[in-house]
């Protein structure tokens, strides 16, 4: 594989290094920057519009600064347009949802008629906050390039060959983003270098993404990490309700009202066995270390009791599924996936789907039953398996 300008200049990784490109190219042409606006806004532009980078929102003291914020004149009238964008790196905690409250503050104040919230992203994959458009990178280049009718990308050395190595990158993304589910997954993961845009933590959300896909119900994600001196594919998998809630430290709402319930697969990198556990844990959503709850003092203990009650909930009903009971920190039950360097996703898929199904009904039962003898807030409205 070549180098191409951003491998030479060492930004080929660096989100910010994308983000100004495609501000400059939108200030490059008034043409591109209205017709981009009114294709996702569906507002005309009457007067005004520039493309600004990173700017922090008025009056706030906190890291709250959008990606991409365009104020235009409309037929609507001052019409905001926010692109948070994204390469590698993930939604940051309640980010988007922060930013649709920023924007809904400056309409209630009568600073905005309205705004837009664009999701910018390789795959075209969606916030965590509702409201959001979800675009591809892809999708807005080529949408730029049917709005560049003065071919200013064409004019401008220096944009021109920023512009066009960067087109060029999504086009080898697109043509590299499918799965093959009959491929073997480490075989698929590992044997090909990392290519521009297809790194190998992006094989893995690509895998993720194609594994959910087919499991129906279930939510989830895939990446390379490295825990304890060693890589490893994670797979995390969970229906929508076994997430309670969101914690914020100094927040009003209990640590204990905050839980995620969740499988994880995890598959060492270098591979030299026969089985990939899958586990289920009960921890604090969002994530926090042992040390780190113990930190917390007494606001733990909630969390902690409860976990302890769906442990003991769930441990009486396993007989007969497979599942073996476990009582570590955060792990409460395991299951012995077969895995082998010639798994894949298709037979990954079909060995976790019974598993999966078979002991789901227990969890939900089992937190039921936990968040009911802890008087949780969030069990008084916690559906079954058969009310969904």
């Amino acid at each position: 594989m070549q180098p191409d300008l951003f491998d030479i200049l060492d930004v080929s990784q660096r989100e910010d290094s994308y983000t100004r490109l495609i501000v400059e190219v939108l200030n490059s042409s008034p043409a591109i920057l209205e017709h981009v606006f009114a294709q996702l806004t569906g507002k005309r532009v009457f007067s005004g519009g520039i493309a600004q980078f990173r700017k922090q929102f008025a009056g706030k003291r906190s890291n709250d600064i959008p990606d991409v914020v365009i104020d235009a004149q409309s037929d609507s009238g001052l019409w905001r347009l926010l692109i948070e964008s994204k390469i590698q790196s993930s939604e940051g905690e309640y980010q988007c949802a922060r930013y649709t409250d920023e924007c809904r503050l400056a309409v209630a104040g009568g600073e905005l008629a309205g705004f837009t919230l664009v999701y910018l992203t390789l795959s075209g994959q969606s916030p965590n906050a509702p409201g959001w458009i979800s675009v591809s990178h892809f999708e807005l280049a080529q949408l730029i390039g049917k709005c560049d009718v003065e071919r200013v990308l064409q004019s401008k050395p220096a944009l021109s060959l920023a512009w066009s190595t960067f087109v060029a990158r999504l086009t080898h993304y697109e043509g590299h983003c499918g799965v093959n589910e009959n491929a073997s997954i480490l075989d698929w993961l590992l044997q090909t270098e990392d290519q521009y845009f297809v790194t190998r933590n992006e094989r893995a959300r690509m895998l993720g993404s194609t594994l959910v896909t087919a499991l129906g119900d279930f939510a989830g994600f895939s990446r390379i990490m490295t825990k304890q001196g060693r890589e490893q594919l994670l797979i995390q998998l969970w229906l929508p309700r076994w997430a309670t809630g969101v914690w914020i430290e100094n927040g009003d709402v209990p640590l204990e009202e905050c839980v995620s319930v969740h499988f994880e697969l995890d598959v060492p990198i270098p591979f030299n066995r026969s089985i990939a556990t899958l586990h289920l844990h009960c921890e604090a959503n969002p994530y926090l270390s042992q040390s780190e709850v113990k930190g917390l003092g007494n606001c733990a203990d909630g969390f902690l009791a409860f976990a302890d009650c769906f442990r003991d909930s769930l441990h009486g009903s396993l007989d007969g599924t497979g599942w073996q009971p476990t009582n570590s920190w955060l792990q409460k039950a395991r299951w012995p996936c077969p895995f082998e360097k010639a798994t894949t996703i298709a037979s990954l898929r079909n060995s976790i789907r019974p598993q999966l199904e078979n002991v789901a009904a227990k969890i939900d039962a089992a937190m039921m039953d936990a968040g009911k003898r802890r008087n949780l807030k969030w069990s008084r409205s916690f559906p079954s398996r058969q009310q969904q």
